[in-house]
């Protein structure tokens, strides 16, 4: 999912994610809240490091 708010929202992908959030919790779905603070996590992960491929410490494959 995190991926695919890249794709869509790029740069308003964390404010997207935000207002997602903020409906859900508003309409009590507090698993669904859930959810998308783990994508705002993920998303962060994207953004801001290396990404391991294949559990090696490079981001190229072999």
């Amino acid at each position: 999912m995190a991926l695919w708010v890249e794709k869509q929202h790029g740069d308003g992908g964390h404010a997207f994610i935000a207002t997602r959030i903020e409906e859900l919790s508003q309409a009590r779905e507090h698993e669904g809240a859930k959810l998308w603070r783990q994508v705002a996590n993920r998303l962060a992960e994207l953004r801001t490091g290396p990404i391991p491929i294949h559990d090696q410490d490079e981001t190229l494959p072999d």
